[in-house]
């Protein structure tokens, strides 16, 4: 109802207010590029090595390797 722009004046404020609202549209927006076959489907490693990346570029905290435990 959000993307379709059918959601009330109140619900998209309240909506818009959520915390976790950026995490949602993230989501969705994943789903329907999933949907229409946009997506670069990666292993779970490559993804995680990706995700260490953007971590370490924005100054994240240090990664834990289980697999060195």
């Amino acid at each position: 109802a959000y993307s379709a722009g059918t959601l009330g004046h109140r619900a998209r404020h309240r909506l818009v207010a959520h915390a976790d609202f950026d995490d949602v549209m993230l989501l969705a927006e994943a789903v329907r590029a999933e949907d229409a076959g946009e997506m670069n489907h990666r292993s779970l490693d490559q993804a995680v090595e990706r995700l260490r990346a953007l971590s370490s570029a924005c100054g994240g905290p240090q990664s834990y390797d289980a697999r060195d435990s």
